[in-house]
């Protein structure tokens, strides 16, 4: 498959004008939190999602989607390879949530994806996509630096892009996320609420709220509430992404049963 790569790149480029870098809603009233990430094997993509209630850590739904993917991994591009099947699996979870109007999900939904935002080249990275089609407050977290300048403060501190801040950086245990938005959001919201999600997700993983880790044994899927052998606990992923990664091991581990 021949990909137009410039030609995709002007897109970008176009399509960063129209990203949203201010709360549009009120941050206190999102209430439900969703993850959503995708596994592979060969080429086949196996998508999660999975919203989980801010209040009391309780997953709300669950969704998945299984599709065959045509683009390989390119830098700076992966929302061609991976832009279908997470919106396949998001559009899923909120039509079962909220119906076909989705009234009410843009004011009290926000969604965390897999990927970076902003903290790109062309600073339109796979969350600023999702955010702008399915027009929800979206935030982009990658595990690893993509491009930029971290300017530290202390063990955190900011991606620096052209002069720019585009990201956040959160570590724990020695291990770094980035934080990035990808629309309907300022980044000191997107931050914040990513900080917020980590510590309920630490506080579950030693223990301390048994009621909190059965409620996560008893999903719509339970493979969600398993750990994963492929995420190392020290990462300080956000708990609905940490989930979605799951789900979608998960659910690719039990394709290759079949």
């Amino acid at each position: 498959m021949m990909l137009q790569t410039e030609t995709i790149k002007r897109y970008q480029s176009r399509m960063a004008c129209k990203v949203v870098v201010c709360d549009v809603v009120d941050v206190k009233s999102i209430r439900y939190a969703v993850g959503v990430d995708v596994a592979y094997k060969g080429d086949m993509a196996f998508a999660a999602a999975v919203m989980v209630d801010r209040l009391d850590g309780k997953i709300v739904y669950e969704s998945n989607s299984i599709s065959r993917v045509y683009i390989p991994y390119i830098p700076g591009l992966l929302f061609l390879r991976e832009g279908a099947p997470m919106l396949s699996a998001l559009r899923s979870l909120i039509e079962h949530v909220y119906g076909r109007s989705c009234t009410g999900c843009r004011d009290e939904c926000i969604v965390i994806v897999d990927g970076n935002g902003m903290l790109h080249p062309r600073l339109f990275g796979l969350a600023c996509y999702i955010g702008i089609l399915i027009d929800i407050p979206t935030v982009g977290v990658s595990k690893s630096l993509l491009c930029g300048t971290i300017i530290s403060k202390s063990s955190d501190g900011s991606v620096i892009l052209n002069g720019r801040e585009v990201a956040r950086v959160v570590e724990y245990n020695g291990k770094r996320i980035y934080v990035s938005i990808g629309h309907k959001i300022s980044l000191d919201s997107a931050e914040s609420i990513v900080r917020s999600l980590i510590s309920y997700g630490e506080e579950v993983g030693a223990g301390v709220s048994a009621r909190a880790r059965a409620r996560k044994s008893k999903p719509i899927s339970s493979s969600s509430s398993s750990s994963s052998p492929s995420s190392s606990p020290s990462i300080p992923l956000p708990e609905p992404l940490r989930l979605a990664h799951n789900a979608a091991n998960a659910l690719r581990r039990s394709q290759a049963l079949h």
